[in-house]
């Protein structure tokens, strides 16, 4: 019986000294990712505080300031004629119709020259 060695084994045990030596490199570098992510994050905050400020400043400089009311002119006649007839589109329906009363069953009698239709053979 021939018998054939896995290399499984050692491998394995290559990439587990591999990451194990490689731990302090990643540490390292995730520590220096942190660190810049961190000064990203200030900048960004003290970006947006500036701009809040400015926002607020500018929302304390237009309430001081007086509101003259303004007054509208009185619309044309056209441009009243134009409001008036906004909900009252100029479309028009012309409905037209029948309606017969006849003292015949429809079921007894047939118009002479035709051939009745299924199911009408009586």
């Amino acid at each position: 019986m021939v018998r054939f060695k896995t290399i499984a084994a050692p491998v394995r045990r290559g990439v587990a000294v591999l990451c194990v030596g490689m731990l302090p490199l990643l540490s390292h570098a995730a520590d220096d990712d942190v660190a810049s992510l961190r000064a990203e994050l200030q900048a960004l905050k003290n970006d947006y505080a500036q701009r809040v400020s400015a926002l607020e400043a500018r929302i304390t400089e237009l309430e001081s300031q007086p509101v003259a009311p303004t007054v509208m002119p009185p619309p044309s006649a056209q441009e009243a004629a134009r409001a008036a007839s906004a909900f009252n589109p100029a479309i028009s329906v012309i409905l037209g119709g029948g309606y017969t009363d006849t003292s015949r069953d429809p079921h007894d009698w047939h118009i002479g020259g035709t051939l009745p239709g299924v199911g009408e053979v009586g």
